[in-house]
């Protein structure tokens, strides 16, 4: 009997050795965990990027499609970068600064218009430029397919059929109003263009005349589901009340409704899935605005899921962009990725690098250094020395910090001295304590934001371009 246990034994040892948790040199590698496309993009957003030794401006526009994000680096640089792998596809040139991105739904094609006052349109595989279009496109919108794009202009909205290479402009000849429209993007047939205007609101599939469907209640800011069926819209009923709205594109109707007691601030916007509106409040104390309000709506309750608060910038509300599970947020100081869920993607300010502000700035009259410790000093013209010993200069020793609103320096200690290299008294600023907040606003050039606000607020470094230095009196 033990005999011929023995085999059946050892066989069954050598089965329970192929469960064990123990790894065997034969086992497989485990599967590499997919890294969210939020935080491959919050990663990206916070990693300088060169054009050879200098690095280019700060990201300030971004659109996400297709696995694919295309970021504008101000006016230097257009990089598009594969999400998944967070590897540049191709870098791209822009004619100026860059004020509006759009990407179509497959990452194969890249509108963008700004400064240069005209539309370019490019081939994301090849870099090859399609067309430039002769509009300055304050908003690009292409359909789901990828063969339309809408070019939104206030005096001359167009739509540019990319297969047959022709543009048609938008005729509202046959509307109740000349002006005021504020286009959403296409409808579900991925034709028909959707735009808001007061009292009514627009349908347009080109060549045909405008539609206007009147509606109860005066709407100019909205948003179009990923579909193109629903739209969600700020509506002002009367002085002192103001509701959300969606409305069914197709069977032109309303179907939802709730109150809002704040005052908008930007568009509001679905989430890809439809399944959350997203809505940019300002809030107010008295009749001064302190903060702006960032809301996360589950449907079909619209019940609040989340809120964010950010500062009150004037003229400058939120952007938002909508991706697959979460949405970019521009502001003035930085892009946020937050996820449909209201998950941040690092706290705001986390790994912010500080790389682009080291170096030696100048404006005229006064000269900064940053080192990569966050230390630095400042020196500059302080005019005649009070005991009349010639021509003084300040001398401060700075101490750096990084923040979502850019670079904030503080002097740790500030002398005068007269030509000869004596400490000399007499000058009352800056004081040791003193702040400002540095801002990158182009490559090779920060801005310098002080509580008095005095003087010339641009410091140039060795990457500014001959236009800065001249702003910059160097």
């Amino acid at each position: 009997m033990l005999r011929t246990a023995a085999p059946a034994v050892a066989l069954m040892l050598a089965l329970c050795g192929a469960c064990s948790a123990e790894p065997t040199a034969s086992s497989a590698p485990p599967a590499p965990v997919a890294v969210p496309l939020s935080r491959q993009l919050h990663a990206i957003l916070q990693t300088p990027v060169a054009i050879g030794r200098q690095y280019v401006s700060p990201p300030t526009r971004t659109a996400v499609q297709g696995g694919r994000a295309a970021i504008a680096y101000g006016s230097d640089l257009v990089v598009v970068w594969d999400l998944a792998t967070r590897r540049e596809v191709i870098r791209l040139r822009p004619e100026g600064e860059v004020e509006v991105l759009e990407l179509s739904r497959d990452g194969t094609k890249l509108a963008a218009s700004g400064g240069m006052k005209r539309a370019t349109l490019w081939d994301v595989g090849s870099g090859r430029r399609i067309t430039r279009l002769p509009t300055s496109g304050k908003g690009l919108f292409f359909n789901r397919a990828g063969d339309r794009l809408l070019l939104v202009d206030p005096s001359a909205t167009s739509l540019y059929d990319l297969s047959a290479r022709r543009r048609t402009i938008f005729d509202a000849s046959s509307l109740p109003q000349a002006e005021g429209y504020n286009f959403l993007g296409f409808a579900s047939d991925d034709r028909t263009v959707v735009a808001l205007a007061d009292a009514y609101w627009v349908r347009w599939a080109a060549p045909a005349a405008p539609e206007a469907i009147d509606v109860d209640f005066s709407a100019v800011l909205g948003g179009l589901s990923g579909d193109g069926a629903q739209m969600v819209a700020w509506s002002w009923v009367n002085s002192t009340t103001k509701l959300g709205v969606i409305m069914d594109v197709g069977a032109k109707r309303q179907i939802a409704s709730w109150l809002v007691p704040d005052q908008p601030a930007a568009g509001p916007s679905f989430s890809h899935d439809g399944k959350r509106v997203f809505m940019v409040t300002d809030q107010y104390t008295g009749d001064q605005p302190t903060s702006t309000l960032l809301e996360g709506l589950t449907r079909p309750d619209m019940r609040r899921a989340w809120s964010m608060s950010l500062p009150y910038e004037e003229a400058a509300a939120a952007v938002l962009g909508i991706a697959d599970g979460f949405i970019t947020v521009r502001t003035p100081h930085e892009i946020l990725v937050i996820r449909d869920d209201g998950t941040v993607e690092l706290p705001r300010g986390r790994d912010r690098s500080h790389l682009p502000f080291v170096g030696k700035w100048r404006v005229h009259g006064l000269s900064m250094t940053i080192g990569p410790d966050l230390r630095g000093t400042q020196v500059w013209n302080a005019g005649p020395c009070p005991a009349g010993n010639g021509m003084c200069a300040g001398h401060a020793e700075l101490i750096f910090r990084m923040d979502p609103q850019g670079l904030i320096g503080t002097v740790s200690t500030v002398v005068y001295k007269d030509e000869a290299g004596r400490v000399v008294a007499g000058h009352p600023e800056p004081r040791q304590g003193d702040s400002f907040v540095l801002e990158r606003v182009d490559t090779g050039v920060l801005r310098k934001r002080s509580p008095t606000g005095e003087g010339n607020p641009h410091l140039c470094g060795s990457g500014a371009q001959a236009k800065w230095r001249t702003e910059c009196d160097i």
